[in-house]
């Protein structure tokens, strides 16, 4: 009996449609290969957050005047795409209030949104 129980409840971890967890077979690697992930979308986001915080005016000013040497040097630590950035750029200056403030978390944001 408890066999039987155990096999229908697995049974119903089995399935051919789409779900949000995924084979649970896979599950370790998963866990492994998003750990990676994650450390080093965190490392790349600290460099980017300091390299703000050392450049906040020069990216600014940059954003200002439609690009610069600092913007673009923020733009290839995000991986901005370069059919992207004007665009970019452009947001920015359309929204410096939100975006060049005090804090700098809102600009690390929107960079690291837009890029890869």
């Amino acid at each position: 009996m408890r066999w039987l129980l155990l096999y229908i409840t697995l049974a119903g971890c089995v399935s051919n449609a789409p779900n949000h967890l995924g084979n649970p077979l896979t599950w370790p690697v998963q866990a492994i290969t998003t750990g990676a992930q994650n450390g080093a979308y965190n490392h790349r986001r600290a460099l980017v957050k300091k390299f703000v915080i050392d450049n906040h005016d020069t990216i600014q000013a940059d954003v200002q005047n439609g690009g610069g040497d600092a913007i673009n040097s923020a733009m290839d630590l995000t991986r901005v795409k370069t059919q992207n950035r004007a665009a970019l750029i452009t947001d920015l200056r359309d929204q410096q209030d939100l975006y060049f403030g005090t804090d700098p978390e809102p600009l690390v944001v929107a960079l690291m949104v837009h890029g890869n």
